[in-house]
């Protein structure tokens, strides 16, 4: 993710996320657990 300006001025794919971004899996899967969606 990159921010200019205080505006989001891009972001990777989620494929790219999931793979390589622990942040973004550790908050994807939490969220996903909070609403039942997480798949074990």
């Amino acid at each position: 993710m990159v921010v200019v300006d205080g505006r989001l001025d891009a972001f990777d794919t989620v494929k790219s996320l999931k793979l390589d971004n622990a942040y973004y899996r550790s908050v994807s899967s939490a969220d996903g657990a909070a609403i039942g969606l997480r798949s074990s």
